[in-house]
């Protein structure tokens, strides 16, 4: 294997087989088949995390896959590969692998894998569309050239012996930058909202800092969730935390103490990095050292780590933030608990525990509601929970009044 491009795969099943094809997302058309209507493409994406929106929602409509055109060295990019008109044996098995080459500008092979199994499994139907189980994790190391390079893919059937081929194009740039129309809050809070939706890595750091310029000094769970919503994005986009690590030297003390923050949590300072600091940003990260992070995976104890949560879920559509928050619906076992709380005459002599989860309860059910409405995935990750979610009767009950259009403001849950 040409070692230029970093290779490795991801490890998915069989995702959302109930969706059906739509000529407006996935360009079948361009395909080649060859006998019996078999037919696959591939689209190359930076959206990292679309295999689970296809995995995770079951209406019949296809999961939009924003396709990527241009890329800089060292960003990740998936070619995702997809395939219809597939044949099945008298019990429902399918048998689908792929090759897929990666050609440079000068038409030489960067990339060659042969034999990558895409689906191979048992399905109820033969008119779906599926998602291959492996799609490979691609990024441009620095020594290789600009230009536009082809992505070929090679699909057989081993049950209906037939071959199907795609191509696609991507251009490797040198380097790439771009900005959003954002002038005010509002403006920043729309883009953070929509972002999941049609990733532009390009405009990450222009719109990080317009983020820190807008931003006012705020307590720690005003300040913790809006970082959280940047780390996610540069979690997902590795490739942009050197520059943000080179800028930090000309810039001020708000924009580098924003900046070390992103750095630390995600796990980017390096050695190098660190004894370039001045004594102020050593002694902001020792700090960030000594302070335990709000992590909202390991279990809520705060009522704004739902707001991490959401701001996970804003930064990149990934399922995950939603199971968390769709799990503190069984939080309704403790329903009327923060009453008997704030009523109690010896509030410091009795478990609290029952009241916070009481806050949970109802401020996960209340966003849930309120963020169903405005955000069609939001709507299908729900869906999908309660059809095949790990859910006791009354959270699902507490789900499904949840997704019913909202009729009132959450109520205060304040403890105090």
């Amino acid at each position: 294997m040409n070692s230029r491009i970093f290779l490795f795969f991801l490890s998915l099943r069989i995702v959302s087989v109930s969706c059906f094809f739509l000529p407006a997302f996935i360009p079948f058309g361009s395909a080649r088949a060859e006998g019996g209507g078999f037919e696959a493409a591939v689209v190359p994406s930076v959206d990292t995390f679309f295999h689970e929106r296809w995995r995770f929602t079951i209406t019949e409509s296809m999961p939009r896959v924003s396709r990527t055109d241009r890329v800089v060295r060292g960003q990740t990019f998936i070619p995702y590969v997809l395939m219809k008109g597939y044949r099945r044996t008298d019990d429902g098995r399918i048998d689908l692998s792929y090759d897929i080459r990666v050609v440079k500008p000068d038409g030489a092979a960067l990339l060659v894998r042969q034999n990558v199994p895409a689906v191979q499994s048992r399905i109820e139907r033969d008119d779906l569309v599926l998602l291959s189980a492996n799609n490979l994790r691609l990024a441009f190391q620095p020594r290789d050239a600009a230009g536009r390079y082809a992505v070929e893919i090679t699909v057989r059937d081993a049950i209906g012996q037939t071959v199907a081929s795609d191509r696609s194009f991507i251009e490797l740039a040198d380097e790439m930058s771009g900005t959003a129309p954002i002038d005010d809050l509002k403006d920043l809070g729309n883009w953070m909202q929509s972002y999941y939706e049609d990733p532009h890595p390009e405009q990450i750091n222009s719109v990080f800092f317009k983020f820190v310029k807008l931003s006012e000094p705020q307590d720690d769970a005003g300040f913790i969730t809006p970082i959280t919503f940047f780390v996610e994005l540069y979690k997902a986009n590795r490739h942009l935390l050197p520059e943000l690590a080179a800028l930090y030297p000309d810039e001020g003390g708000k924009n580098r103490f924003y900046i070390l923050h992103v750095l630390y949590l995600t796990g980017a300072i390096t050695h190098e990095f660190e004894q370039s600091l001045d004594s102020s940003g050593k002694g902001v990260l020792e700090k960030l050292r000594g302070t335990r992070w709000p992590d909202p995976y390991d279990g809520i104890e705060q009522p704004f780590e739902l707001d991490m949560l959401w701001s996970g879920f804003f930064a990149t559509g990934s399922f995950r933030p939603i199971a968390v928050l769709v799990r503190q619906l069984e939080g309704v076992s403790d329903r009327g608990e923060l009453e008997k709380f704030q009523q109690h005459p010896k509030r410091d002599e009795i478990d609290g525990a029952p009241a916070m989860r009481d806050v949970h309860y109802r401020a996960a059910k209340w966003s849930i509601g309120a963020n169903a409405a405005h955000h069609r995935l939001v709507r299908e990750y729900c869906r999908f929970l309660l059809a095949h979610g790990k859910l006791s009767a009354a959270a699902k009950q507490e789900l499904s009044e949840a997704l019913q259009p909202p009729k009132s403001e959450l109520q205060s849950t304040d403890l105090q």
